[in-house]
């Protein structure tokens, strides 16, 4: 009988409550709200690994690049002169420490991979927690198993592979080849180019391959990619920035080899066309498809081959610019004016884009409008690193050459940093990457050869109600 008597009043008082606003952007905090003024300084990790060049003489590294494995438990860390380019036959390292292991020291890397060119970045494999993928100054493609401590591959150089400084690379799934692996592996390089690898392959063949350029007043200029970054929606569109300051559109659309273009290597003959071969050969610009196909038939003709491969598209030396097509979206955006040293689109909003460059600026573009929405101004500075939070939609961080870590609030505040990470001693941070497993950790690389790991106080990494509305709120102003 009680039931009955109380129900209708509690479930019209429930009803009211779920329509309710009041708690729209409340969010309850757990953690203890004292120490939400300070961000911490837990490690500082170093190697006294000697560094040397190519006639056995020790010198003077910094940081370049820092990855996060994918449980968030290991921190990889390479160095380099970011002064040099070229071919380098400078010995150096890759340091691995796993921060959380009973026995991790600060000064004493869990591992040690030595390498005879300069490693300028890397990238663990987002599922793998072994796999690290390592670009280099010379153009060579690295990937090691950190578990067994070797190295599994490495791609040649090659007039068809990189031949300039490898800049970025990213693992993705929207290109995987045809039998293949699930993840991908590209990479971006001064030269222009954009190669995709599959470790199936073991790095000895690109199985795909672009070529940014734009048209001048009579001739096509290559343009130096030195960052890009995938849509975390539409995985078929990118945005690059390149040494000229300028941001640009990609479009690289997976290719589905259909029967009609299958039919076209089917076709009966004296050569057999293998399936790794057609999936490189129908991304080629449909005007040189057949062009091309003719090429590589008339090499294995005067060679006795009949099986074709990538390798042997590759050997017949066909005209370069007929193999990689240019992805460049045409559509302009406003340009920086210097370096873009990092592209970045958000985790959270698929047409949101952050560039950092070494005209001191921070921006936020939109993919679809050429002007930027929201810039952040430090002229004195130069900035080597802009990412978004991988947890919380409105923080950005950014690393400069004074040696500052800025965070950045976009709710906030749209040009007033929230925190700031001062190092210790006059120095330049290089590298950055937030930790996207272990929330809060923040990795910082400096000239120095150190690296900090910051953890972040709860307001900086927690994510609340309306920040996504934030972001579209942004977008919607324009």
């Amino acid at each position: 009988g009680f039931l009955k008597k109380v129900y209708p009043l509690m479930s019209n008082q429930l009803t009211k409550n779920a329509k309710s606003k009041a708690f729209e952007y409340y969010d309850v905090n757990y953690e203890d709200e004292d120490d939400d003024a300070e961000v911490q300084r837990i490690h500082t990790l170093s190697t006294d690994y000697e560094f040397k060049d190519a006639d056995g003489e020790k010198v003077e590294f910094t940081v370049s690049d820092v990855a996060w494995n994918a449980t968030g438990s290991v921190l990889a860390v390479t160095y380099g002169n970011l002064q040099q380019s070229g071919l380098s036959k400078d010995r150096s390292c890759v340091a691995v420490w796993n921060i959380f292991r009973r026995d991790f020291q600060e000064n004493k890397p869990t591992l040690i991979l030595e390498t005879d060119s300069i490693i300028n970045t890397i990238e663990f494999h987002p599922e793998n927690p072994a796999l690290l993928a390592g670009g280099s100054l010379n153009g060579e493609i690295f990937i090691w198993d950190i578990s067994a401590g070797n190295l599994l591959y490495q791609s040649q150089l090659d007039r068809y592979f990189h031949k300039e400084t490898i800049t970025k690379l990213l693992w993705i799934t929207s290109h995987a080849s045809y039998k293949g692996s699930r993840y991908t592996l590209l990479s971006m390089a001064s030269d222009g180019r954009v190669l995709i690898w599959d470790p199936v392959n073991e790095l000895r063949f690109p199985t795909k391959g672009y070529h940014m350029a734009k048209k001048a007043v009579d001739k096509i200029v290559l343009l130096g990619g030195q960052s890009i970054s995938q849509s975390s929606e539409d995985r078929a569109t990118f945005m690059t920035g390149t040494e000229g300051g300028a941001i640009y559109r990609l479009q690289l659309i997976p290719i589905l080899v259909d029967k009609g273009q299958r039919a076209l290597f089917e076709q009966k003959g004296d050569y057999r066309w293998k399936d790794e071969a057609v999936m490189f050969m129908v991304n080629l610009h449909k005007n040189y498809i057949a062009e091309v196909k003719r090429h590589v038939e008339s090499f294995c003709r005067d060679n006795s081959i009949k099986e074709i491969t990538p390798e042997i598209i590759f050997e017949s030396k066909p005209e370069l610019k007929k193999l990689y097509p240019n992805p460049i979206q045409k559509f302009r955006y406003e340009r920086h004016a210097g370096t873009i040293n990092e592209v970045q689109m958000s985790p959270f909003h698929r047409n949101l884009c952050l560039s950092a460059s070494a005209d001191g600026g921070l921006r936020v573009y939109h993919a679809l409008q050429s002007q930027y929405l929201l810039l952040i101004e430090n002229p004195t500075e130069y900035i080597y690193r802009g990412n978004w939070s991988p947890h919380k939609p409105t923080l950005l961080a950014t690393s400069s050459s004074s040696g500052n870590v800025y965070l950045y609030d976009l709710k906030k505040s749209k040009n007033k940093e929230v925190a700031t990470l001062v190092p210790e001693g006059t120095l330049s941070a290089h590298a950055l990457k937030f930790n996207k497993k272990q929330r809060g950790f923040l990795a910082v690389g400096y000239s120095n050869a150190t690296v900090a790991v910051y953890q972040l106080n709860y307001s900086l990494y927690n994510m609340e109600s309306d920040d996504i509305k934030f972001l579209n709120q942004l977008d919607d102003a324009q």
